[in-house]
């Protein structure tokens, strides 16, 4: 059986942007990410940073970036196929800043106890780091994800994680 790891990072020369992330989540990490090497023979990253979702070398990747916590998700060859697929089809999607500064907005009106209905930002076209991972765990393993692709952050993704029970590598 094959596995893909989600792992969870931080940039090690983070941005202001990261920096609020980090704040307003009260988390180490402030991006997420899948590992495999079963796209080609090495290991690689798929994930939404910056400008679109791309695949770097898992080597490139770590230059910039610090590894806090990684999970693992096993596959069957269906799971995998269906992942390489996803994969292919996602690469060059854009990133969604829009739906970044949403997120940032609607959690800034929870803090101040404001009721609200997220709308949809984006649908299916732009994607921020969580969304990717989120569509990984509905279309690929089946998981049932309450919250809105379009408001789902790295601290929902490490939630879902350790309620699945997933083994930490």
């Amino acid at each position: 059986m094959a596995s893909i790891v989600i792992g969870f990072s931080k940039s090690k020369s983070p941005s202001a942007v990261g920096k609020l992330i980090a704040w307003f989540e009260k988390t180490e990490y402030t991006h997420v990410y899948l590992l495999a090497d079963h796209l080609i023979p090495a290991k690689v990253v798929l994930h939404a940073d910056t400008y679109n979702v791309h695949i770097i070398s898992e080597k490139n990747f770590l230059i910039n970036n610090h590894v806090v916590k990684q999970f693992e998700v096993k596959l069957d060859p269906d799971e995998l196929g269906n992942f390489m697929t996803m994969a292919l089809d996602l690469v060059g999607r854009p990133y969604s800043y829009r739906q970044l500064a949403t997120i940032g907005f609607n959690r800034t009106m929870k803090m101040w106890n404001f009721k609200f209905r997220l709308r949809e930002v984006n649908v299916t076209n732009a994607l921020i780091c969580s969304e990717l991972i989120e569509r990984f765990l509905k279309e690929i393993k089946g998981i049932d994800i309450k919250e809105s692709p379009d408001a789902i952050t790295p601290k929902d993704i490490y939630k879902i994680c350790l309620e699945l029970g997933l083994r930490e590598v």
